[in-house]
């Protein structure tokens, strides 16, 4: 790749890019400290993620400035051993120096402090030695290895003497380094990076590890399921590991335990379910064989770990497991998994509806509609949905051949190019095949129509009935709408693999989201050469780019910028762009106490540094999401780059503390968060207090407004919270606001009332029911009485929205100087029709307060174009009646476990699953599953700590 790319500068547009928590593409090397508690992970989709171990928690992202195609993916990283340094490298510095580079990062900041160039082939291994003194990389091509001296980074030493790449090195205590390569050879370098030996292994070799002791070195093989032992002094044979059961497949990747008395291998081989394992032996390479069951797919790194190896995958999974095979850390991949779906893949004729499979050959099928704005796992297909037609043409060997024909004669893929799908259009006149490059579009004569570029595989497509557009599922994940005239495209769709988080987008970046799916794309921002790059999710962007109404149309338009005048949003791509860049938000990093460190007294003092394109007005601490007791110290105002230190209150337990900028135009950063181990006393634990506000309109004195149930549920959920008084909480303290008395000044007055009642080991509880809808700045507003009082026209309505209305900012300023834990229940029906405004948008209300850094766990009735379903027979809306049972004491309550509590994750799944179950059977519809009312949860539970996860909502037991 070194050169083959033309030089250039580094991108200043932003990219959009994916951002799904974890990995998004083959993770292709692990790193740890000395102390095995920092764990980092490389991979295609140009990140280096840092994680805690054992616990898994996400410390850091470190971004590299990227380019095009394969600018930017990294095959390689060394974490130093005293944690404070991350090098990293692959395809990376090619586009705009022509040579390959070397990031340095600072594992704290994550700022770039040395850029290592010149390096003519891609990075393929980093490590540090022992001693931390330096860092050595193998290249590709046939660019050798180098080495480098920490203090001052000037080259210690480097040999080209390669005749192909090299994979794979690895360190001893004593400083020697060994490596592999394609040419055939294993070589020996003394400390002082002097070749002392080189013998021709007897295959491909790959994966190197020298035992703990320094004696042995292990040599894994790309090309043969085999391992190879030699003498770490002169690399003569040793002795091979046991491998006599295994008969295809490759173990080219090889660690040794920590203490050295295990040898781990592992690679491409299968057991028999077809799962990727781990093969270890004990006597230290030389006993039976043990084979533990590790991912779905290749293993891609395997690095010891304190009790254990970390290993990781090309499907972007990694985890540990301990000696035994027993799972202690594990990272499942956060995509869908398209791969053999065939037919699964159902289109609508217009292709707004599309129903996929979120793993291989379509199983856990699922559907997302486009007009209904949501994501349903169901059994139904709910509406008529065709599976691509594949045999109205006689199209051959199209199913991952290198070789597709039509009626015997080639089609003429590119060399090395896989087809790997294919759809016949209506009428069957022409035909698309889904490559594993291209999307490619051919009439019934063979003769080429269009080709174009897909970012991954195309392993499913279709074509909607009306022949207008093409549907590809991509292995990246995506699924995306191409125009059949010219494979212009329209639309892309992002399903996150727990088949709840969604978002759609245009080619400009104009998206839709589900509840918390406007995190999981943002835009990248490259600062420079030398510099690390800037995310921003999308959500910072919502004023500008968050259309529903473009991504509700656009599919029926066929052209984006047509449907931007359609619905008046006439701002072109680059102009939006431009704004962006000015419109920044700021950027904070936390120069100290380092990550993991531990206290034993009540304050910690937080040095900061903090960017802003516009002035700073303030820096918001938060301890586990809640404000701290205290904060003192000088903010920054007026500034837009400032260091200092702020004085934080901490608690008695091991928290951890986030830092976020605020620039004076509202703009709020990215929080920044460090988490703290507390070291002192434990702290004896006494019951919380509760305070909660419960809100419940029925009576609008309207009868088109009036709701059967809200002020009911309302007093139905006090009651209920009442309950937990002397058990989970020493005291309940409940302000109920029904009807008449819900005005806009009494919730205030009641926000004020839980802030200045709450202490940071307290909880507070909100609850909403009744009617919401949007105001005339897309926010949502909670309907009370008063704002259908005097209403004589719209312009009253308006008005009275904007004066009597409870908005989103005064939910977010009262939550924002809470000191507890809070719950925030929205009931809402949509009233969009009868008030002439906008529905209730609850995907945006969700996603707005869940990303604000303010530890809200928020729970919604519905989602999508869905309303609030009330039922008489069970005198409840479907939402409280559901909550209710869930947590009331009783044998059908959410207590899953049956530990006589039902946690934060238990009621979350049981409300969910109970109130869709429940609207199904009410609607008994055709099209019931897409109809269907389905609660959110933000944050979801599987992106919650352990802690916040089994947090308990209630005790239903003794």
């Amino acid at each position: 790749v070194a050169g083959v790319l033309a030089k250039g500068d580094v991108p200043k547009q932003p990219i959009l890019r994916f951002d799904a928590g974890s990995h998004t593409a083959v993770v292709s090397r692990l790193s740890a400290d000395g102390q095995g508690r920092v764990l980092a992970t490389a991979s295609d989709d140009k990140t280096v993620r840092l994680w805690s171990v054992p616990d898994g928690r996400k410390i850091k992202v470190l971004r590299p400035p990227i380019g095009p195609n394969e600018e930017g993916q990294i095959y390689a990283v060394a974490v130093s051993p005293d944690g404070s340094l991350v090098a990293a490298g692959g395809v990376t510095g090619v586009f705009w120096d022509g040579r390959v580079s070397v990031y340095v990062f600072d594992a704290q900041t994550g700022d770039i402090v040395q850029r290592l160039t010149g390096l003519g082939g891609q990075v393929q291994h980093l490590a540090f030695s022992p001693d931390g003194k330096r860092l050595a990389a193998a290249l590709g091509l046939r660019a050798g290895i180098k080495v480098w001296n920490v203090a001052g980074w000037n080259v210690a030493a480097e040999d080209a003497d390669y005749g192909g790449p090299s994979y794979s090195l690895a360190f001893d205590r004593e400083g020697r380094l060994a490596t592999t390569s394609d040419d055939g050879h294993v070589r020996l370098y003394d400390a002082a990076g002097k070749q002392t030996a080189r013998v021709r292994a007897s295959g491909q070799p790959d994966g190197v590890a020298f035992s703990p002791d320094g004696t042995l070195l292990a040599v894994g093989y790309a090309d043969a399921p085999k391992v190879e032992v030699l003498s770490a002094t002169d690399l003569s044979p040793r002795f091979s590991p046991d491998v006599r059961s295994l008969r295809a497949g490759n173990l080219g990747r090889v660690a040794w335990s920590t203490d050295g008395r295990s040898l781990f291998a592992a690679g491409r081989v299968t057991d028999a379910k077809g799962r990727n394992t781990i093969r270890r032996w004990s006597d230290a390479g030389k006993g039976a064989p043990v084979d533990m069951d590790a991912a779905r797919d290749a293993i891609t790194a395997l690095l010891p770990v304190p009790g254990g190896v970390a290993f990781a995958a090309s499907d972007a999974s990694f985890g540990t497991l301990g000696e035994a095979g027993r799972p202690l850390l594990t990272r499942s991949p956060a995509l869908a998994e398209f791969r053999d779906m065939g037919a699964a893949f159902r289109v609508s004729k217009d292709g707004g509806v599309v129903r996929f499979g979120l793993e291989s050959f379509g199983k856990r099928p699922i559907t997302f509609d486009l007009g209904a704005r949501k994501l349903v796992f169901s059994a139904k297909e709910g509406r008529a949905l065709t599976p691509p037609e594949t045999a109205s043409l006689p199209v051959l060997g199209w199913k991952n051949t290198p070789e597709p024909k039509l009626s015997g004669r080639a089609l003429g893929l590119d060399p090395d190019e896989i087809s790997r799908s294919l759809a016949i259009a209506p009428g069957a006149g022409r035909f698309v095949l889904g490559t594993d490059w291209y999307l490619r579009a051919i009439d019934s004569r063979g003769q080429p129509l269009w080709k174009t570029p897909v970012p991954a595989t195309a392993w499913a497509v279709n074509i909607s009935g009306d022949g207008a557009k093409a549907v590809a599922a991509l292995g990246d994940g995506t699924i995306r709408w191409y125009r059949m005239s010219d494979g212009y495209q329209i639309l892309s769709l992002f399903p996150m693999g727990d088949g709840v988080r969604w978002v759609a987008w245009t080619p400009s970046g104009y998206y839709d989201a589900g509840a918390g799916g406007d995190t999981l794309i943002g835009w990248h921002v490259n600062n420079g050469k030398d510099a690390p790059a800037s995310f921003f999710p999308v959500s910072h962007f919502s004023e500008v780019f968050y259309r529903k109404d473009v991504v509700a149309q656009v599919l029926g338009v066929l052209d984006e910028q047509k449907t931007l005048e359609q619905v008046g949003a006439v701002a072109s791509r680059n102009l939006d762009r431009a704004s962006m860049i000015q419109g920044l938000p700021p950027e904070v990093k936390i120069l100290s106490p380092r990550n993991g460190s531990q206290t034993s007294v009540p304050t910690v003092v937080l040095s900061y540094a903090v960017t802003s394109k516009s002035p700073i007005r303030d820096l918001r601490v938060r301890i586990d999401g809640r404000a701290p007791a205290s904060v003192k110290g000088d903010i920054p105002t007026g500034k837009t780059e400032a260091k200092g230190s702020l004085e934080v209150a901490v608690p008695s337990r091991s928290a951890e503390i986030a830092l976020i900028a605020v620039d004076q135009d509202g703009r709020e950063s990215e929080p920044e968060a460090i988490q703290i181990q507390w070291a002192g006393a434990a702290k004896g634990t006494t019951k919380p207090n509760l305070y909660a506000l419960v809100v419940g309109v029925s009576d609008y004195k309207n009868p088109n407004m009036n709701l059967g149930a809200a002020a009911k549920d309302s007093r139905d959920f006090a009651a209920l919270l009442k309950t937990q008084e002397g058990k989970l909480y020493k005291t309940v303290d409940i302000k109920l606001l029904t009807d008449s008395a819900v005005t806009r000044k009494s919730i205030i007055d009641s926000f004020y009332w839980m802030e200045e009642s709450m202490t940071g080991d307290d909880v507070g509880v909100i609850f909403f029911a009744g009617h919401g809808t949007t105001d005339d700045t897309h926010r949502y507003t909670f309907v009370t009485p008063a704002v259908l009082s005097g209403a004589g026209g719209a312009n009253d309505l308006k008005r009275n929205l904007r004066s009597e209305g409870l908005r989103f900012g005064d939910v977010l300023d009262a939550i924002r100087g809470f000191k507890g834990s809070t719950y925030l229940f929205i009931d809402t029906c949509h009233s969009g029709d009868v008030l002439g405004a906008e529905a209730a948008d609850v995907n945006k209300l969700v996603n707005d307060l869940s990303r604000k850094g303010i530890g809200l766990t928020v729970f919604a009735s519905s989602q999508g174009n869905e309303s609030s379903i009330e039922d008489d027979k069970l005198g409840n809306g479907l939402f409280t009646w559901a909550i209710k049972d869930g947590l009331s004491a009783g044998k059908d309550n959410a207590d899953a476990d049956r530990d006589g509590r039902v946690s934060v994750e238990e009621i979350a799944g049981f409300v969910t699953t109970r109130v869709r179950k429940r609207s199904m059977e009410m609607l008994k519809g055709e099209e019931s599953d897409q109809k269907s009312q389905t609660p959110a949860v933000m944050p979801l539970p599987e992106t919650m700590t352990p802690e916040h996860r089994s947090q308990p909502m209630a005790i239903v037991k003794g």
